[in-house]
């Protein structure tokens, strides 16, 4: 069975092939009313599944708002995936030797890593539709045509006998590349060259540095121990950033990378957001005192619930009360 996103009439829809392909029936013939491949993905019940395998193989003159396939525009099966397109390259023998051919490489027969990168796709090109070709910054376009697995679930740690149970289907995609570009993109801690150049074990937290054209070039991959929302403006964020600003750009009166200005500013405005939560529920009384919002008014006075009499219950309540301070003062500011 194959499922489809098309176009009939300016309006998008999905449906499924016949058994010869050349008839389009509208999934709404058969009361399912997924307008989006990622809605039938995701919600697509096994008895929906079964009937849409029967009903694929009937008569589309029996088949009510069926379309020949030239009366409709067939489009890429998901239009906006939900995130990049992970793929695997060089992913099968011949491939991993014509790679080496096109590098200039000898190639001895191995692949013992898989290699993974992501495309990003913010809407996916659809069938018979042109690839603009840019061809005022690519000289050699190339294209692959792959196989795509579409995950059906949320899926971790998969098993090799279960995963055929996470995937909804497959779909043919034209992997466009553009090589000049590419064979000038950089590996990042080489300096632009081949990664196997790169000695030894990249390490986070320390700056790489090399002498290109006459000049100290900086690299270095940051990782904050933080775990908190507001890491960008915490004290190891800060000082990171002031002494890269520091190596590439000296200052004659440099700024200590302890100084916290950007945490103080953060400070300042959470004080400032407890404010404007006191003019909410300040605002929110008066409501409830007015005709429209008289019924959010509770019935009965609210119980108070009352402090801690003996001095066990005093000091759970003040322990922890300190304690829940004390963390998060040490989480943030450290």
């Amino acid at each position: 069975m194959k499922i489809v996103t098309f176009e009939v009439e300016k309006k998008r829809k999905l449906g499924i092939l016949n058994a010869d392909g050349q008839w389009v029936y509208p999934l709404e013939c058969f009361g399912m009313e997924y307008r989006r491949m990622e809605e039938a993905i995701e919600e697509l019940s096994e008895s929906e599944i079964q009937l849409l395998n029967h009903m694929a193989g009937k008569d589309p003159y029996t088949v009510q708002g069926a379309a020949r396939i030239g009366e409709v525009k067939i489009l890429a099966p998901i239009l906006r995936p939900k995130q990049d397109v992970i793929c695997l390259g060089v992913n099968y023998m011949a491939h991993a030797e014509e790679s080496a051919r096109y590098k200039k490489e000898d190639f001895d027969g191995e692949r013992p890593h898989a290699v993974y990168f992501s495309k990003r796709v913010n809407g996916a090109t659809g069938d018979k539709e042109g690839i603009p070709r840019h061809g005022d910054i690519v000289k050699r376009l190339d294209y692959e045509v792959e196989l795509a697995v579409i995950i059906g679930k949320d899926a971790s740690h998969v098993s090799r006998e279960e995963a055929k149970h996470y995937i909804f289907g497959y779909t043919i995609i034209n992997d466009v590349s553009a090589r000049d570009i590419q064979d000038h993109a950089k590996s990042f801690l080489a300096f632009g060259q081949e990664p196997s150049t790169f000695e030894g074990t990249p390490e986070y937290n320390r700056w790489y540095t090399k002498e290109i054209d006459g000049k100290t070039t900086y690299h270095g991959i940051f990782q904050s121990n933080e775990i908190h929302s507001w890491s960008v403006v915490s004290s190891q964020s800060c000082g990171y950033v002031i002494d890269f600003l520091q190596m590439v750009m000296p200052a004659p009166n440099p700024i200590d990378s302890s100084s916290q200005h950007g945490l103080l500013k953060e400070c300042i405005s959470f004080v400032g957001m407890g404010g404007v939560m006191a003019v909410i529920i300040a605002v929110i009384s008066l409501l409830i005192h007015t005709g429209t919002f008289a019924v959010l008014k509770a019935e009965t006075p609210v119980v108070r619930q009352e402090s801690p009499k003996d001095i066990t219950g005093k000091l759970w309540f003040w322990g922890g009360l300190i304690i829940t301070a004390v963390f998060s003062y040490v989480t943030f500011f450290i």
